[in-house]
Order: structure tokens, then sequence, then C-alpha cells
């Protein structure tokens, strides 16, 4: 059971790591790969790699999103929790339900979600590194 929690821990790291690739994709873009020319090779590979990881953005934090919360259940079902780890899951929870509402209301006339979902993920991504540092 311990492997299948620590399995579930590194595929929910994956999983988010793969869901805030969004905003890196998008900002080597406009500082790096916008200086190729239009028919670059790379830029048009870059391009189809950007499109893949935004259009799968929403699914990669849902699928976090799950694997955290199996996770978490696998770890108090052996008894080993952590309180940075459940803070790790609400932070994670959040962020879900701040896309969700993004997704159902829009952004333009809502920025501030999108600022705070943004927000909630920073704290989300030191969160994890923290309970990586300390449980492993």
């Amino acid at each position: 059971m311990e492997e299948i929690g620590k399995f579930l821990g590194w595929a929910t790291a994956v999983c988010f790591g793969m869901s805030i690739m969004s905003f890196v994709v998008k900002k080597i873009n406009l500082w790096i790969i916008k200086q190729f020319e239009k028919e670059s090779q790379l830029r048009m590979f870059y391009g189809k790699f950007m499109r893949f990881i935004i259009r799968n953005h929403m699914y990669f934090g849902i699928g976090a999103g799950a694997l955290a919360i199996s996770h978490l259940y696998i770890q108090i079902s052996n008894g080993k929790t952590s309180l940075v780890g459940i803070m790790a899951v609400t932070l994670m929870i959040l962020t879900i339900l701040l896309g969700v509402a993004m997704k159902k209301i829009g952004i333009a006339k809502h920025k501030w979600l999108l600022y705070t979902h943004r927000s909630v993920v920073v704290m989300l991504l030191f969160t994890i590194i923290v309970h990586i540092i300390l449980v492993g």
C-alpha cells in the first residue's frame, strides 16, 4: 500500500507539472520562439507542442486533483498523514474550483478569478515542494 501511495503522490506531481506548463510554454513562446521565422521547423514544432499543452491544461489539472485526493486517501488509510500534504490537497481542490468557475463564468468579465487562480497555483507549487522535501 505504501508503494501505491508514493506512486500516486508522484503521479500527482507530474500531472500538476504538466498543468502549470501551460503558463510556462506561453512565456517561452513570447520571449524566445516568436523571434524565429514563421517557417522555422522549431517554431512549427513548438506551436504544436504548445497547443497540446494548452488544450489539455484543464485535464492535467483535474487529473492532478483526482490523484491528490486518491493519494491522501491512501496515506490516511496507512496512518501516514502530513499537514503540508493536507494543505496541498486543499489548495489543489481550490485551484480546480477556481478553474471551473473561470470556465463557467468566463475570464473576460472577472479577471480577478484568473489572478486568484494563478496565486493559489503559486502557493500550491511551494506547498508541494515543501511536502516533497519533508516527506519524500
